[in-house]
């Protein structure tokens, strides 16, 4: 009887070796091949087994993306977006001196961003635009920003920004959003819906 062989012949060492032709940036097909079979997804524990247990996994929060949103087609979200992101990423340098300084350019996310009115609540949730004309957010839920994590953990800016203001239409008290790692795409949406529920209350 005859045998065909496949990569899961091959030793845990081979395994391994094929991993390494993958490029660091290529996220998804990192995921997707540490899903081919038990033993490799075992690997992906040995491969990251310096992590500390006191600190959040990043291993598990690629998974979690890749699997709810690494195919997603939409030309800012899934692997479009990775691509870019690392395309952007290659190179960058760690920090930026002050005589390096220059304006940080926009997430272009934020160019098919829109909020929905949300049922009878006074919050407005963010959503991503269709691609095709006439579908409303009410007739595709899909396109709810929580539902893309990709999109929502990407850098709001670039070069990241640890601290943001968000000027509001009364020009007073503007919030201000902050994260250590960087200002995301997530933190701007929960910054606009906190205002649009300030807004409304002492409208």
């Amino acid at each position: 009887m005859s045998h065909t062989t496949s990569i899961l012949d091959l030793p845990n060492e081979l395994l391994f070796h094929v991993k390494k032709f993958i490029p660091d940036a290529d996220l998804r097909t990192h995921v997707c091949y540490y899903h081919t079979c038990a033993r490799i997804a075992g690997l992906a524990r040995i491969d990251h087994k310096d992590e500390q247990e006191d600190t959040v996994s990043w291993t598990d929060i690629a998974f979690d993306c890749i699997a709810r949103d690494g195919f997603c087609d939409h030309p800012q979200c899934g692997g479009g977006l990775l691509e870019r992101s690392a395309h952007q990423m290659k190179g960058a340098p760690a920090c930026i001196e002050d005589d390096d300084y220059e304006d940080p350019q926009c997430h272009p996310l934020f160019g098919w961003v829109e909020f929905a009115r949300c049922g009878q609540d006074t919050t407005e949730e963010g959503f991503l635009r269709s691609l095709h004309e006439g579908v409303t957010y009410a007739a595709e839920p899909s396109l709810s920003l929580a539902r893309h994590p990709i999109a929502t953990r990407s850098f709001a800016t670039f070069f990241p920004l640890s601290e943001m203001f968000i000027f509001t239409i009364a020009g007073e008290d503007d919030p201000i959003v902050k994260r250590t790692s960087g200002v995301t795409v997530w933190d701007i949406q929960n910054m606009v819906q906190l205002v649009y529920v300030f807004m409304t209350i002492f409208a």
